[in-house]
């Protein structure tokens, strides 16, 4: 074929092409032009909310995104907070902090991050104070909002470590600890109901002397790592708990929450025998109770995910009436051993025993009370009108343990530390009433015997309304 021919036609077909082509994007509307029209803007939300922080410390991030959808960029003439200076929350845009920005620009298909923090201050009430705030994104006429909300909690530090004398901390507001708080032999450190304690990662409370923890089922003592946010609530291993040291005592621990430990309470070697009552003991990255050579008594307790033991036991005599263990494995925490580990001790033959009455074992795993072989003494374990994750044939071995039901008790949420009863849970009703009259009202102050034989377990079914 000639040269010059092929050419030509192949000019003669591009063409066409091409002014179709250029007819097209000549008809294509710009899509880069400027406005400030911000009515089409998209919010990840309408309300930056935040947890309770500490009056003076600072929150961790919320980020807030605005959206372009539209098909032009978008020039915010204004976005600014609301109470500007005076505001509690801090606001970065485009990386820097200010409490107004003018001129921002979204481009088509683009988005704006704002970082939010809340930092309260100038709280003195007893009480957690609601924060508030809204960022005003406004144009010449027209305003669009986005709320911010948060709680502020009135805090101190504690800024004892080593008692010199003995102390008593009542309700709020709350303490932060930053150091290890040592009671010395002959002093007496006292929490009244409503006190609350918030620990640094490393502190925690030695005791040498007494400690008195009374509480009531209404106004609980609270001891926990110093992150208040929901997330913290149940990350253990955030502080190093009670450690209360051989020969120390004697010791009264009544109603209180103590959450986010290594190990919740060390009991070693007591003086006199220890009983704690309406104590609610989770999130621990090892154990929620250590009890070495002692006589512990534990009534209406609750032992939630402690992803160690619930209760270890050396050598020691444990007596568990109206108490609930639960725990599970919830990522990234992984359990390592039963609720209840019974330790050999070697060349120690005092007898010892475990009494379970009233009261809920149950886990992920097969065996939450194994018995090892090698115990001596074997310690006397007797179980009776209980909620146990057991196997049939450790049953069937243990003839005098009586009413042992080993199906599931049915807890509403006890992976996120609620440990009620559900309307079809077979604790209901099954407990004995002897035991009940040991421990009458539960640590929600509901009375365990008003409808007869009381139920397994450390709370008291109560049909939601």
């Amino acid at each position: 074929m000639n040269s010059s021919y092929s050419h030509r036609y192949l000019y003669a077909w591009l063409a066409p092409l091409a002014l179709a082509l250029l007819a097209t994007l000549a008809g294509c509307e710009r899509t880069d032009s400027l406005t400030d029209n911000i009515q089409g803007l998209r919010f990840s939300t309408d309300t930056v909310r935040f947890d309770s922080v500490f009056a003076g410390a600072v929150s961790s991030t919320r980020l807030l995104r605005i959206y372009n959808k539209g098909r032009n960029t978008v020039r915010i003439p204004e976005l600014r907070l609301l109470h500007g200076a005076a505001s509690q929350f801090a606001m970065l845009v485009d990386g820097q902090s200010t409490t107004a920005a003018h001129g921002v620009e979204i481009e088509q298909g683009d988005s704006l991050t704002l970082a939010i923090r809340l930092k309260p201050s100038g709280i003195t009430v007893d009480t957690i104070r609601v924060v508030s705030d809204s960022i005003a994104i406004a144009t010449q006429g027209f305003s669009r909002y986005v709320a911010l909300l948060g709680k502020g909690l009135a805090s101190a530090p504690l800024s004892v470590d080593t008692l010199r004398a003995d102390l008593t901390i009542t309700g709020p507001p709350a303490l932060r600890v930053q150091k290890q708080i040592v009671v010395p032999k002959g002093v007496t450190l006292t929490l009244r109901a409503g006190a609350s304690l918030y620990f640094a990662q490393g502190a925690g409370i030695d005791v040498y002397g007494s400690l008195a923890i009374e509480g009531t089922p209404l106004s609980p003592v609270v001891l926990a790592g110093e992150r208040l946010e929901t997330y913290y609530r149940r990350q253990p291993g955030q502080w190093q708990g009670i450690n209360l040291k051989p020969e120390s005592g004697p010791h009264t621990l009544s109603y209180f929450q103590l959450r986010s430990a290594v190990t919740a309470l060390r009991a070693d070697s007591l003086t006199a025998p220890l009983t704690v009552r309406g104590a609610t003991i989770a999130f621990t990255s090892r154990n929620g109770v250590v009890a070495n050579k002692t006589h512990l008594s534990l009534y209406g307790c609750i032992l939630l995910q402690n992803y160690g033991c619930a209760l270890r036991v050396r050598v020691a005599n444990i007596r568990l009436v109206h108490c609930t263990l639960y725990a599970s494995s919830q990522a990234p925490q992984t359990r390592r051993e039963p609720l209840i580990a019974i330790e050999p001790v070697k060349d120690y033959s005092t007898p010892y025993s475990l009494f379970v009455a009233n009261s809920i074992l149950w886990g992920d795993r097969a065996n939450e009370l194994p018995i090892p072989e090698e115990l001596t003494p074997k310690p006397a374990i007797t179980c009776t009108h209980s909620i146990m994750r057991i196997p049939q044939s450790m049953l069937s071995a243990n003839p005098t343990w009586l009413h042992v039901l080993l199906s599931n008790p049915k807890l509403t949420a006890p992976e996120k530390g609620n440990a009620q009863l559900e309307k079809n849970s077979p604790a209901i009703g099954q407990g004995l009433v002897e035991y009940g009259n040991e421990d009458p009202t539960d640590l929600q102050n509901q009375p365990r015997l008003q409808h007869g034989n009381p139920d397994i377990g450390a709370l008291v079914f109560t049909p939601k309304s």
